[in-house]
């Protein structure tokens, strides 16, 4: 089965959602050599996108509602209420599209370059970008699995959590409906349909 993201990228282009997931492109290798040589790879590639992408500025069209209030914390001098909104305003970007600086990236953007970046050293069972909810709205984020556990990488973050990644263990309120990678797409729950406009 295809799984088609549709209406989200330029003039109606539609891509299978594993084509955003690119290990081997230039620009996702760069990456990788600029992390540091001794680490745990997840955490060091985590906290590189943590630092290294940033969410794009404020515009003044609609935006989902996790951007708005992620970039209202990151920028704790404007006070700008949140409207709640239902409209969709949603662009899916492809990892050389957010590694060509200046870096921008909103949830799902930097999901696919951290997922991108850890497909070089996770097999494809433990390492998905998941789209799902974040506290009720829309949200994508990155899921690690060691067999018995889901662990949460949100790269919307400013920095890694300390330590090991298995410090987050996914759960409420990151819940998700679907997960993907390159190779593999695991539907957690219905209504997945609704992140990708997705139609049969």
């Amino acid at each position: 089965m295809r799984y088609i993201v549709y209406g989200k990228r330029f003039g109606g282009e539609h891509l299978d959602i594993r084509e955003f997931i690119t290990p081997n492109t230039p620009s996702v290798q760069e990456a990788i050599a600029e992390l540091l040589k001794e680490g745990d790879p997840v955490w060091l590639c985590w906290d590189w996108v943590c630092k290294n992408v940033q969410y794009p500025p404020i515009c003044a069209g609609a935006q989902d509602y996790h951007e708005k209030i992620s970039f209202l914390s990151a920028n704790p001098i404007l006070r700008t209420p949140v409207k709640h909104s239902r409209q969709l305003h949603d662009f899916w970007e492809l990892p050389w599209e957010v590694l060509d600086p200046p870096r921008y990236g909103d949830c799902e953007g930097s999901s696919v370059v951290l997922v991108s970046m850890l497909r070089n050293f996770l097999s494809t069972k433990d390492v998905y970008c998941a789209v799902g909810t974040y506290q009720g709205h829309g949200h994508a984020w990155v899921s690690v699995n060691d067999v018995v556990k889901w662990y949460t990488l949100d790269t919307t973050i400013s920095k890694a959590k300390p330590n090991r990644f298995g410090d987050v263990i996914e759960e409420d309120p990151y819940i998700p409906y679907i997960r993907f990678n390159d190779q593999d797409v695991i539907v957690e729950r219905d209504g997945w349909q609704d992140f990708l406009n997705f139609h049969t």
